[in-house]
């Protein structure tokens, strides 16, 4: 018997085996851990998908950087805009400079105003 030829036996795909059936999900779902004839969301945003910022939808997910940075190829992956000088991040911070007596020193980034 083939339980897959019931219309409405799953919500996305059915899977006739030889006993029985299963139910499986389009990708960006997951069985219902109510229902397994049904599928849920899945929340990749959840999973920590993307190094920054993370918009789930339906299905699906993206990721997007926050300013000054831009995706990688990866499309997972934020890196600092490389095409913008790093001088003009010092520009808008304040900075200290403690030199020890070995003539060693730290930098230490102190404010910056952006």
């Amino acid at each position: 018997m083939n339980e897959c030829a019931e219309s409405g036996t799953c919500q996305h795909t059915c899977v006739d085996k030889k006993v029985g059936y299963a139910c499986e999900c389009f990708p960006g779902f997951k069985t219902s851990p109510i229902n397994s004839q049904m599928c849920v969301d899945i929340d990749e945003c959840q999973e920590r998908a993307c190094s920054q910022i993370c918009r789930n939808s339906i299905g699906a997910y993206k990721c997007e950087c926050a300013k000054e940075y831009i995706l990688k190829d990866d499309e997972h992956t934020c890196k600092a805009n490389s095409s913008k000088s790093r001088s003009m991040l010092l520009d808008w911070c304040r900075i200290l400079v403690i030199i020890e007596p070995t003539f060693s020193f730290l930098v230490l980034l102190t404010q910056c105003l952006m």
